[in-house]
């Protein structure tokens, strides 16, 4: 195990800025730690290898350089070079900063110095950065840092402290990323679970840490360095901490906290209204790692996508859980016991993620849904016909339901129906090669409802076919333009209609809502006076 530090600007301080002759940067990137560098105008994470310090022989000019590695802030690659020589220069590096949520971990590579590892978190255009050295056990925090959006840069030095997290933990609590109600601390009012035993209050900052060890919950506060104990009991006795409390605006402050329970440390790190919390512990290789990173303010959660102060969705990281158990099964391969148990595993997540997903098919379009068959109107009242008291809906003849006062049918004898008999009968017979069963099925060889469809456009029921419409029913230009070929022999008003639909304005005839044109899809069909023989209702008076 190597101890000390490169050559290379072994002098200088922490949190200053240097310049890397290698390096071409429009600013001089900060030093961090030994050989670990931030360019703050792009956000590259920089390790500068050169020779082992030795008393009296501090390189300044960087002719001990042996190679420089770069780790961008929207990559998961890093890019490392080979050095020759104090005039080769690295290529050009981006000159702007992007925003960014996704958190890495960077492990060095140099073996002229201590082992460090990294976290880099990003909350937008801002960056926090926690050096770890991992030569030590356990390993111990360096320095932590907070490059915000402005030119100010927070630090502080943790001068060697050692991390609480001692052994690997595998945490899969439901509450995980959910809203609860702790009772010991709050009986009323929910607080948001970071993992098992670190929570979040979101109405005043309050980090909760729970310790079975001690029965208690440790409270802190962003306003301040100390903590409060309670004790945990299963009392259903009124608790309102918190209650009485705000959240306030506080100065840039890093604290490591120990979660004893869950074998992690816990780094908390307030400045202004935001708060990032970050449960730092062991994976099953025993290597430091970042479990998870939460950014709060006073909106609550905030991660990246808008802030969320009432999360209804476990965002467990199934990527790295699904990571643990395919590098597990690759180390285990003689033990078929456990490889089954984890193969398992692996298909429930996956089956999990699976059902998560948009499933179309339990929706339907509003054009799908069938309208229930209207019952009898009520019959005409008992008039006399040959006086002026004549009904004012149907003239006599009935229709109100096709039923005389006395609740019998009128459709077989009305005048209506036997004056135009003939003109019903072909008309019905000339529509029926484009019309739909009385259930809305097409019938053979004929179209739906909507019409002589083009390719590209809407079925006959709706059907939404490839390149027509979106998810959501967005409807192609091709489609409405289809409403031209609805009706072969269109009168002047139907014409006049199918042209304007081809502008992507649904148009409604004579400011009617009128269904049975899907809205204005297509084209208006005209009332026409008669009465369907097979529309016999008698049944539903007597």
């Amino acid at each position: 195990m190597q101890e000390g530090f490169v050559s290379f600007k072994q002098s200088s301080s922490e949190g200053s800025r240097e310049v890397i002759p290698q390096y071409d940067s429009s600013e001089r990137p900060y030093k961090l730690y030994d050989s670990m560098y931030f360019d703050n105008i792009n956000g590259n994470l920089i390790e500068v290898d050169s020779s082992a310090y030795q008393t009296g022989n501090v390189d300044l000019t960087g002719n001990t350089i042996s190679s420089i590695s770069v780790l961008p802030r929207n990559s998961v690659d890093v890019y490392t070079y080979e050095i020759t020589s104090t005039n080769q220069i690295l290529p050009s590096q981006p000159t702007t900063l992007n925003s960014s949520y996704k958190s890495m971990i960077y492990r060095s590579e140099s073996d002229e110095t201590d082992k460090y590892t990294v976290f880099y978190m990003p909350w937008g255009k801002k960056t926090y950065l926690h050096v770890i050295n991992t030569s030590t056990d356990p390993a111990q925090s360096e320095h932590f840092y907070l490059f915000s959006d402005t030119s100010v840069v927070y630090s502080k030095d943790l001068n060697s402290t050692p991390l609480t997290a001692s052994s690997y933990i595998q945490d899969t609590d439901s509450n995980n990323n959910y809203e609860i109600i702790t009772s010991n601390y709050n009986t009323a009012r929910k607080v948001y679970q970071i993992s098992k035993y670190v929570k979040y209050d979101l109405k005043n900052g309050n980090l909760l840490i729970t310790n079975n060890q001690n029965n208690s919950i440790e409270v802190y506060k962003r306003n301040t360095e100390s903590k409060i104990s309670i004790n945990v009991s299963s009392s259903d006795e009124e608790r309102t901490f918190g209650n009485d409390e705000s959240y306030t605006s506080v100065d840039f402050t890093v604290r490591l906290l120990n979660d004893e329970s869950g074998a992690n440390s816990v780094l908390f790190v307030c400045q202004g209204f935001d708060s990032l919390v970050a449960v730092i512990g062991k994976d099953y290789q025993n290597n430091i790692v970042l479990k998870t990173v939460k950014r709060f303010n006073p909106n609550g959660l905030d991660n990246g996508e808008g802030v969320d102060s009432s999360t209804s969705v476990n965002n467990l990281n199934n990527n790295a859980y699904n990571d643990l158990l395919g590098r597990f099964l690759s180390d285990s391969p003689d033990d078929a016991s456990i490889q089954d148990i984890f193969k398992n595993l692996l298909n429930q997540q996956s089956s999990m993620q699976n059902e998560e997903e948009l499933n179309l098919d339990n929706y339907v379009l509003k054009t799908q849904v069938v309208p229930p068959v209207c019952p009898a109107c009520p019959a005409c009242p008992n008039l006399e016909l040959d006086k002026d008291s004549l009904c004012s809906n149907c003239g006599g003849n009935g229709g109100s339901g096709t039923l005389s006062g006395n609740g019998n049918s009128t459709v077989s004898g009305d005048a209506v129906s036997k004056n135009q008999e003939k003109d019903l009968t072909e008309d019905v017979s000339d529509s029926a090669i484009n019309t739909v069963d009385a259930v809305g099925d097409v019938a053979s060889g004929a179209l739906g409802s909507v019409g002589d469809v083009a390719s590209g456009a809407l079925g006959a029921v709706g059907d939404v076919a490839s390149g027509a419409v979106d998810a959501v029913g967005d409807v192609a230009s091709s489609v409405v333009s289809a409403g031209n070929k609805v009706v072969k022999s269109s009168s002047n008003e139907e014409k006049e209609t199918a042209n304007l639909m081809n502008s992507n304005t649904q148009v409604l005839a004579n400011s009617e809502s009128d269904p049975y044109s899907y809205y204005g899809q297509v084209p208006y069909k005209p009332t026409n006076e008669f009465l369907p023989r097979t529309a016999d209702f008698s049944s539903f008076g007597k």
